[in-house]
């Protein structure tokens, strides 16, 4: 719901700015705040975000609405009178609901459209196009029609008021977003605080790739190593390295567990083994897989003693349980420059991130 800080900006939306609201509380302390007013599933047409908007209307100089999925709010069809309706029922996906919700969505697009400090982000409609049309959906003659959602008629229908994102076309966006809901990655959130701070979408785009070259110069690792996991973490690796969000090194390489554990040869890099066991059993067993290993270096992190450590509110997303950036960051910098992982200083390293973070936005990289 609403959370103020007595700001001149306010942002609304889903989960993105539910998630936003978690980041700016929990590690990216540093920074400016913002008014916001967020929940998961947040269909744009609800009619509580109405009325906040309109009573917002004299209280902000400038108002951001992210709109999300436009089949947010689909229960409505099997439960109406239900006070509020969020997030996306899969068995009430079908063309009529569709086309009913597009309906809504306009009707309210355009109240919202004669408030007079309010710009649009259609985020989740312009990152669902790209995606489509990287996969080659929708597309015929190189022409990209989806059947209702297009993301040029929003922009022309409200280009007024939109944060065009059609600048970044012929972009590779994938590292602005970390999910198939289109959650903001740490570059994505750099991306869009530059836009809640009134810069251009290129401008923004530019200090998100700013903030990724100083995360990869701080996480550079020049020594030939292989990193393996069995868990969420290395999974979580795999994904931000995959997008570009953390730069895959040259000299460093993932792979799968068990190929680097049960390898015969005997190897001349660094083994960096992330495990996440379920018990003290789990534990005993990857002590013992390393010990056999036959790699030239063993750096072995066991996150389930990590956590018990660590029980920082940063370390995990809070809507999916994933693990954060901030934690991520933290454990491959400490494992990279030879640190002890159980005498890891999180602190340290979230005034270590709002540094970066803070650099590389455009407004207050001189102050």
């Amino acid at each position: 719901m609403k959370e103020s800080n007595n700001a001149t900006t306010c942002i609304l939306g889903p989960s993105h700015i539910v998630r936003w609201q978690y980041l700016a509380k929990t590690t990216l302390t540093g920074l400016p705040k913002v008014d916001s007013y967020a929940l998961p599933g947040l269909p744009i047409w609800d009619p509580e975000l109405i009325s906040f908007l309109k009573a917002a209307e004299n209280e902000y100089e400038q108002i951001y609405v992210l709109v999300g999925d436009f089949r947010f709010g689909n229960e409505i069809f099997s439960a109406p009178h239900k006070k509020r309706h969020l997030a996306i029922k899969k068995e009430n996906i079908n063309n009529q609901n569709d086309k009913e919700l597009l309906i809504k969505a306009l009707e309210a697009l355009d109240e919202i459209y004669k408030i007079k400090n309010v710009r649009f982000i259609f985020w989740d409609l312009y990152l669902r196009e790209f995606i489509n049309k990287r996969a080659g959906n929708y597309t015929e003659n190189n022409i990209y029609q989806h059947p209702l959602w297009n993301y040029c008629f929003f922009q022309n229908r409200y280009s007024q008021k939109t944060v065009e994102l059609s600048s970044l076309d012929d972009l590779n966006i994938d590292l602005l977003f970390v999910d198939s809901s289109l959650h903001p990655s740490i570059l994505g959130y750099c991306f869009l605080y530059n836009l809640f701070s009134d810069q251009s979408v290129i401008d923004s785009y530019l200090s998100s790739l700013r903030l990724k070259g100083e995360i990869d110069k701080d996480l550079y690792y020049a020594h030939p190593s292989t990193i393996i996991g069995n868990g969420s973490f290395f999974r979580t690796v795999q994904l931000h390295i995959t997008k570009g969000i953390i730069s895959a090194f040259p000299n460093v390489l993932l792979s799968r567990a068990d190929d680097a554990l049960f390898a015969k040869r005997k190897e001349t890099r660094t083994l960096f083994f992330f495990s996440e066991s379920q018990n003290e059993d789990g534990v005993q067993k990857c002590l013992k897989y390393v010990e056999n290993s036959n790699w030239a270096k063993n750096i072995h992190v066991e996150l389930l003693l990590l956590k018990e450590k660590l029980s920082h509110e940063a370390m995990v997303e809070i809507t999916d349980g994933r693990p954060s950036f901030l934690f991520i960051f933290s454990i491959l910098h400490s494992s990279f420059n030879g640190r002890s992982i159980q005498e890891m200083d999180i602190d340290f390293y979230k005034e270590r991130l709002n540094n970066l973070f803070r650099k590389n936005c455009k407004n207050l990289s001189s102050i």
